[in-house]
């Protein structure tokens, strides 16, 4: 089953990474300022969703995967159930996948078989 899928909408990631959560406000400004990608991985039943962040942008990638999975209570389930794994990277930004024409990001890159 590709869970994983369901659970996607990367403008919604976008949009929590900009706004930030309601624990922001104890935090010194912990919104993500930079650019994000999606990767889909994982062939059996259990598949893994990495979003990648600029490092220079990403105060704090536990408490960013903390806020994915509050906002999202099927994926919060999934997780739970052992069918998805989640994870949330913090990488340079040459690092994150781009397209080889044009140096563009690839938002969401879908490497299941």
């Amino acid at each position: 089953m590709r869970f994983a899928t369901y659970c996607l909408d990367h403008r919604r990631f976008v949009a929590l990474a900009e706004q930030g959560d309601e624990a922001d406000a104890l935090r010194a400004d912990p919104r993500h300022r930079g650019e994000l990608g999606i990767v889909f991985a994982g062939r059996n039943a259990r598949e893994r969703l990495t979003v990648r962040v600029e490092r220079s942008g990403a105060p704090d990638p536990e408490g960013w995967r903390a806020v994915l999975l509050s906002s999202y209570p099927e994926r919060r389930t999934a997780v739970e159930e052992r069918l998805l794994d989640l994870s949330v990277e913090a990488v340079d930004g040459a690092a994150l996948d781009r397209s080889p024409r044009s140096g563009e990001l690839r938002s969401v890159v879908d490497t299941r078989g």
